[in-house]
């Protein structure tokens, strides 16, 4: 694929990320209260697994740990493993959170490309406060 073919799929990646999040927000109702103006909303995303540019064989387990912290409740999460050489989304996972300002992913997919793929695990993450973050570990994938 071409980078202007690459660009167009990030971008609609990216776009329907916001969307569905938004869709989720506004889903949702929100009992607690509104931090005041001097609190920091970040959420930090801590992946475990897989390391960046990890390298994984045909049939292997792709072991996915990672925290996510905030200082307000969580709102969701969402678990994506994009292969930017096909072009396609092959793994998402969806969590709301509502428990408190913390949350614990594990959970795993198993390589079944086709071709030897460049692969973007993305985990993005919301508060009812309105922070969002998207984090990003990019690994590799080999076919049989």
């Amino acid at each position: 694929m071409n980078l202007k073919s690459k660009l167009k799929y990030i971008n609609k990646t990216v776009m329907g990320t916001v969307l569905i999040l938004g869709l989720g927000v506004t889903g949702c109702k929100n009992d607690d209260p509104k931090p005041d103006n001097n609190t920091n909303g970040a959420i930090v995303v801590t992946v475990n697994q897989p390391a960046d540019n990890q390298d994984f064989n045909h049939g292997d387990t792709v072991w996915i740990s990672a925290s996510i912290a905030s200082q307000h409740t969580l709102h969701e999460y969402y678990v994506e493993i994009n292969d930017m050489t096909a072009l396609k989304r092959v793994f998402i996972a969806h969590g709301h959170v509502h428990t408190g300002p913390s949350a614990h992913i594990d959970t795993f997919w198993v390589n079944n490309v086709t071709q030897s793929s460049n692969m973007d695990l993305i985990i993005s993450s919301s508060t009812h406060e309105g922070a969002a973050v998207k984090d990003t570990t990019r690994f590799t994938c080999q076919p049989l």
